[in-house]
Formats: C-alpha cells, structure tokens, sequence
C-alpha cells in the first residue's frame, strides 16, 4: 500500500490523535516529538486572514518527503519512525494543516530530527500557499520560511 502525504481539508483531532497512537505499540520508542501546524490569522495590509488554499504536485510531495525521511534516519540514528500529513485544499484560521511526528528513543534526538523535518518540508516540498485575506477573494501567494 502507497503511503499518502496529503489530506483534502483539514487534519481531525482524530487524526491526530491516530498518528501519536500508532508508536505506543512500540517498546523502543521513549520520546514522541510532534509538531502541529496550525493556519493563523496574519494581518496583510491593514487585513487579517481567513484561509489558506494549499495546492501540491502530489507526486513529487511524495519523492520530497521520502528523501526528507530518508535524511532524517541517516543523520539521526536514534529515530524510529516519522509520519507527515500535509493539508491540500481551503483550511480555515485555527484549523491544522500539517502534522510531522517523530518517534525515537531519546527525546533530545527525537526533537531536533522532528525541528530539521519540519524545516527541510519547508523548504523542499512542492505546496503552495494561497493566502485569503478578509472576507472576499482577494489573496496573495505566501512564500515558505526556508531553512
């Protein structure tokens, strides 16, 4: 089975919840690091705004993220597992859009692996943000933070 990195819609506290529970069957995991990433509500221009429209190119998401990954193992031993959901689609302030979890067995190791996944999906990961500003249709693109 291909393993998916894109949701349409938001990320459920379900989901979430789902994603953390899969490692307490492990018994060398010690230490969940996990980052959420939530849409907030920045103020463009005098303006605040209501959503983010993320679009992808799915199949090079999942090339990036599998060398990310990949990455992530060969310079962090200690690592056991990582999961990544990324939102595609319209995701409403206050909604989550991205969830990295990174299971190790140390926490040290565990929390700086789930810090540089984070900043290397920023960076290489081919999803776009469409920001929405007010209530109508105006919106800008928003670059990614690079690494």
């Amino acid at each position: 089975m291909e393993k998916e990195f894109l949701i349409k819609g938001p990320i459920s506290s379900e989901k979430i919840s789902e994603i953390i529970s899969k490692e307490t069957e492990n018994i060398g995991v010690g230490a969940q690091s996990i980052f959420i990433g939530q849409v907030r509500s920045d103020k463009i221009e005098g303006k605040r705004v209501s959503k983010i429209c993320y679009t992808a190119y799915p199949e090079m998401v999942k090339v990036e993220i599998e060398r990310i990954k990949d990455k992530i193992f060969e310079n962090y031993p200690d690592v056991r597992n990582i999961e990544i959901l990324h939102s595609k689609g319209d995701i409403k302030v206050g909604e989550i859009s991205l969830i990295v979890c990174v299971s190790g067995g140390h926490r040290k190791e565990t929390r700086d692996a789930c810090n540089k996944t984070v900043d290397m999906i920023k960076s290489f990961v081919p999803i776009w943000k469409k920001e929405y500003i007010g209530e109508g249709e105006e919106f800008h693109w928003r670059e990614n933070e690079k690494e």
